[in-house]
């Protein structure tokens, strides 16, 4: 039984639509999972950034405290300091980034 030209062309051109469909699959499950992954790094930008800004501002406010007791020997000023100098809630930007070593440790390690 011979195929007429008709069934051969139809089946040729469903065969590079089923491609087409699968290539342009992976390229879209690609370029969503590299979204994903500059998203979880503009994410972990912010977090270092919020982290040196709250550790900024603390560090400012222990130095006004300080010059402020320096120049005028008012204790309310001092008392400013002592309170920032006694604050340990601060968070380390240190650490911030040293969970994000550990993340990329473990996703190299996922890809070996």
């Amino acid at each position: 039984m011979k195929l007429s030209n008709e069934v051969k062309i139809s089946g040729f051109f469903f065969a590079a639509a089923s491609a087409g469909v699968l290539i342009l699959g992976v390229v879209t499950y690609d370029s969503t999972r590299n979204l994903m992954v500059t998203d979880k790094s503009a994410s972990h930008t912010l977090e270092v950034r919020d982290s040196l800004n709250q550790l900024l501002s603390a560090v400012l406010g222990a130095e006004n405290g300080r010059r402020g007791y320096l120049m005028t020997g008012d204790s309310q000023y001092q008392l400013q300091f002592e309170i920032t100098r006694a604050s340990r809630r601060l968070p380390a930007p240190k650490g911030v980034t040293a969970r994000r070593e550990k993340r990329r440790d473990r996703s190299i390690i996922g890809w070996i």
